[in-house]
């Protein structure tokens, strides 16, 4: 103990010196290598028969210190950290010191013989790199293991991937004073069992066994495929342990504190799918060289459609948005994409001529309305501008539409359509049944016109987006960065999720499935509770549930209280049957519509009703239209 005050104390006085004194003390260091690899070559040359028996060791020590030193000071030797050294430093130091003897040998070749003179260099070359490398790495470790405040509660965390990646991370939780590096991970079977940095590497099955030990889990290396990543976060999620993910090794590279830059895992990677890559012939079918009209081309749902159809190589891609920021942001995303000709363009659906001017005068061929108003609680709140917006303004898009005869129109639905509790469904329910009978309309007037050429009307429904706007999880994300609570309305909603990428993709290929009239339905997959949502965000931000049984955690969850129009559970059929369509996650529905003549004469009435902003007449008018859906209020 009191030796390592005594060496503490040294190590203090020599971080406190000058700039001036720090070189002296260095000069005088490498000073006493110079003379100790001396010494040590001649014992390895002559062992115990004297000392410098064939050159005089005065003229060899003061020769090679002046030769030395000024190549020290001239070649940056002193300018480095100590704390910092590392294996190019080793290399550097050994470049010097060959320089070193290099010169010598030039001098001491005119009185030494030169073959003795040779073997004397090496080895003294050997002997001096070998001594001022490890006095460095020594002096570097002893500042690291003195000079740092000793942490007691240091996080015990687990790195997953023994690649430059890893090494870079074990280098910055080294220094950062905060962390212990438990062991690392590693799928490769042959790098098991071995040691990297003198920390054991496992195989990833066997971190049950130490996770009561570990704090924190940090992913470095990508997996091989998406199942097998997903299959190490349901381990972790198991064990309960919170996990961050790092960017990629040029990214490292380009910041200085690499622990600022630790990101979360998203959501998305636990809940997610491997896109289905079959049928994409479905994809191009439709958008290759065809002019395709999207509007809502700010949002979540709208954006995605926008970026996959680019990949699609439309002739022409029309952003319809009437929200300017939203507008300017998907416009500068995808005009770096030189190969497809966009045209972005400020307005409303509501604007009958401005529909008429873009159809006409682009010739679109295929729209894609996704433009909704979808908050739940926003339209509950705001019931006139949802009706307006989602029933009105469809019923334009579907007039222009027929009017035009534009090939395909196709209408982003929801879930919440399904038997709604809210004004966002029973209003979205309406488009759907606008679409059903507009695409009745079509088939008449083919029938009457044979000049029509016809426009297909078709419905694609599903449920959450993951990361849209309306969906909770960008909600929690703001919570937990704002230090929490996570407000949950009730721990048994149970909802379905995907990927925006992947209903976007699926939305394109029902569309090259459409003949009209359709109601496709996407596979979700699997119900998920969002409570248990909420959970794995928090765990995958690197943070613990704070609960009865855990106080000491970090984001509380509290529940308040199911919302106005908020139901436990979401369905994607009324009354209908769905069939396979011949896309696996695709499945088609005829469901019962509203008698064209009434459903015209009620949206006339409302649309009369909405002029005198006159809420409750337009309420009850939409309950008659969407029987299953109850307002309270009546």
């Amino acid at each position: 103990m009191i030796g390592k005050i005594f060496l503490l104390n040294v190590l203090r006085n020599i971080l406190n010196l000058s700039s001036f004194q720090r070189k002296l003390f260095l000069i005088f260091f490498d000073t006493s290598i110079i003379i100790i690899s001396l010494f040590t070559t001649n014992f390895l040359i002559k062992g115990d028969e004297g000392l410098f028996n064939n050159i005089n060791s005065l003229r060899a020590i003061f020769f090679l210190i002046l030769i030395a030193i000024p190549i020290y000071l001239n070649t940056g030797q002193y300018k480095s950290l100590s704390r910092y050294v590392g294996s190019q430093s080793l290399y550097i130091l050994a470049l010097r010191n060959l320089l070193i003897v290099l010169i010598y040998l030039i001098f001491g070749i005119f009185y030494i013989p030169f073959s003795e003179l040779i073997r004397f260099l090496i080895l003294f070359w050997i002997s001096l790199t070998s001594f001022g490398g490890f006095a460095r790495f020594a002096s570097r470790d002893l500042l690291l293991r003195f000079t740092t405040s000793p942490k007691i509660n240091l996080k015990k965390v687990v790195i997953y991937g023994t690649g430059p990646a890893s090494a870079q991370l074990f280098a910055s939780l080294r220094l950062s004073e905060q962390h212990k590096v438990v062991c690392f991970l590693d799928d490769n079977p042959l790098v098991w069992e071995r040691y990297f940095y003198n920390i054991k590497i496992i195989s990833p099955d066997k971190l049950s066994k130490i996770s009561t030990y570990v704090d924190q889990v940090f992913i470095v290396s990508p997996f091989e495929t998406l199942e097998k990543r997903k299959e190490f976060l349901k381990l972790l999620e198991i064990n309960k342990l919170p996990v961050l993910e790092i960017p990629s090794v040029s990214e490292i590279a380009s910041r200085k504190n690499l622990m600022a830059y630790l990101k979360p895992v998203n959501i998305e990677d636990l809940l997610g799918r491997d896109t289905d890559k079959s049928l994409k012939i479905l994809s191009s079918n439709v958008i290759e060289n065809n002019v395709i009209c999207v509007t809502g081309a700010g949002g979540s749902i709208g954006s995605e459609l926008c970026r996959k159809i680019m990949l699609l190589e439309p002739k022409l891609l029309i952003l319809l948005e009437n929200n300017e920021a939203s507008l300017y942001a998907i416009n500068n995303e995808l005009k770096v994409e030189k190969k497809v000709q966009i045209k972005s363009i400020l307005g409303s659906i509501g604007n009958k001529f401005l529909l008429k001017k873009i159809f006409r005068e682009f010739k679109v061929n295929i729209v894609f309305h996704a433009a909704a108003y979808k908050h739940v609680p926003i339209v509950q709140d705001n019931p006139l501008e949802g009706i307006r917006n989602n029933v009105l303004y469809t019923k334009t898009i579907c007039e222009v539409a027929m009017e035009e005869e534009i090939n395909n129109v196709i209408l982003i639905s929801t879930d919440k359509a399904v038997r709604p509790t809210n004004v966002m469904g029973a209003s979205k329910r309406v488009a759907e049944l606008i679409f059903q009978s507009f695409a009745e309309e079509n088939i008449l007037r083919k029938k009457l016109d044979t000049q029509f050429k016809g426009v297909i009307f078709s419905m694609v429904r599903f449920g959450n987006v993951l990361g849209s706007s309306g969906s909770v999880v960008p909600l929690f994300q703001k919570q937990i960065s704002e230090g929490g609570p996570i407000t949950l309305t009730d721990p048994n909603i149970v909802r379905y999720f995907m990927t925006i990428p992947e209903a976007a993709q699926l939305v394109i290929q029902s569309a090259g499935m459409s003949s009209g009239g359709e109601l496709f339905l996407l596979d979700m997959g699997k119900p998920v509770k969002i409570q248990y949502l909420a959970e794995q965000i928090i765990r995958l931000n690197g943070l613990k549930l704070k609960s009865e049984k855990n106080p000491d955690g970090d984001i509380e969850i509290i529940v308040t209280g199911l919302r106005p129009g908020e139901k436990l559970y979401e369905e994607l059929l009324i009354n209908g049957k769905s069939e396979k369509t011949i896309h696996p996650r695709i499945f088609r529905s005829r469901e019962s519509s509203f008698n064209k003549e009434k459903l015209w004469d009620k949206l006339d009435e409302i649309k009369f009703l909405d002029s005198q902003m006159n809420e409750d007449k337009i309420l009850k008018i939409i309950s008659e239209l969407v029987p299953e859906w109850i307002d309270k209020r009546f």
